[in-house]
């Protein structure tokens, strides 16, 4: 919607862009290392050109990324990518009320451009839907100008990695720039297509039933990953199916893309009326910074599915100098722009320099 004149001429779009600013660089950071994996996963020139161009969910790409290289059936690659996207159902069911003025086809643009960052900020910015069209207009203008920094920001950078795989170390760990958006997948187990699923589906499964109590996510997450490989286990024996071709690759790239779409727009599909209950409403409220934390915490504490036992860790130590940072200058307008450079001036000369 960025590219609209009503949005972009707008005087709420530059708020939206100066909002999102901040958050730029380390969106760019991430999608420059996701281009860099992408390149040096072995996937073609085309499908990493497509796949950071058209289906932008970060987490949907890492988590299909081993399985297209594996040749996984199609199946397994899309369930994927709509399981570890199924959080986007729930912030669409937020944003609902405030698409609903909009016709279908702007709400599918908006809803397909709105990640997790542009969602939290957009609903911190404006707590309640407006009722005029005025109001509305304003609103819709700093979403597309927050939104479509966001894009611009992630698929420029993913092309960049993409185009200088070969230059940049993915052993100095510039993703971490990006930490404030990031969910932690793992595939270090990954050895068997059963065992990818596994890993990929407790994945996705966990950080779904992320808000239940006392770790039963953990629980969950295991019982779904097991039970579904036992079924898969004793499946008949069939003929190994054939890799997949170029020309299936690229349509499965292009059909995740279409769950991006999916799963962010769910909510807003439909022309017909329909309200949330307010229970729901209220609930509602806290999913942005349970989004958030959900994303933070396993990305500094957690390594390789277990909890860190030293403080020698950059994460840690960089997590920590980031957040006294942003506590210290919370009411600056580029508080965290100023987290993340102030971060990564301590992670990076840890984890460089001395391997931590």
């Amino acid at each position: 919607m960025f590219f609209l004149a009503e949005n972009y001429r707008h005087p709420a779009f530059r708020e939206g862009v100066r909002d999102f600013s901040g958050l730029a660089l380390g969106i760019a950071a991430w999608g420059l290392m996701t281009g860099v994996t992408m390149m040096k996963s072995g996937m073609s020139l085309t499908e990493c050109v497509l796949m950071g161009v058209l289906v932008f969910a970060g987490s949907s790409q890492l988590a299909a990324i081993p399985l297209l290289v594996a040749d996984a059936p199609m199946w397994i690659v899309l369930a994927t990518g709509f399981c570890v996207n199924l959080r986007f159902v729930v912030f669409s069911a937020h944003l609902r009320p405030y698409m609903m003025p909009w016709p279908r086809w702007k709400r599918l643009v908006l809803g397909y451009m709105t990640a997790d960052l542009s969602y939290v900020q957009f609903v911190k910015r404006f707590p309640h839907p407006a009722n005029d069209p005025a109001e509305q207009q304003y609103q819709l203008a700093y979403l597309a100008g927050n939104t479509g920094l966001n894009w611009l920001s992630w698929t420029t950078a993913g092309l960049i990695g993409i185009g200088l795989a070969q230059v940049i170390p993915t052993e100095w760990g510039l993703g971490f720039a990006g930490i404030l958006a990031l969910v932690g997948l793992s595939f270090s187990l990954a050895s068997s297509k059963l065992r990818a699923v596994a890993g990929t589906v407790a994945g996705a499964a966990g950080v779904a039933a992320v808000a239940l109590p006392l770790k039963l996510n953990i629980l969950v997450a295991i019982a779904v990953a097991v039970t579904l490989c036992m079924v898969l286990e004793k499946l008949p024996r069939a003929t190994p199916e054939p890799p997949m071709s170029e020309t299936e690759k690229l349509f499965t790239i292009v059909a995740l893309a279409g769950i991006t779409v999916l799963t962010r727009c769910f909510f807003f599909l439909s022309d017909r009326p329909w309200h949330l209950p307010h229970w729901a409403q209220r609930g509602l409220q806290y999913a942005p910074i349970a989004a958030l934390t959900s994303v933070v915490l396993p990305e500094i504490v957690v390594t390789q599915g277990h909890l860190i036992t030293t403080w020698q860790d950059a994460r840690l130590c960089a997590a920590v100098v980031g957040a006294a940072y942003f506590l210290t200058h919370r009411h600056h307008s580029q508080a965290v722009l100023g987290t993340m450079v102030v971060g990564m001036t301590v992670y990076l000369p840890l984890h460089v320099g001395l391997g931590w």
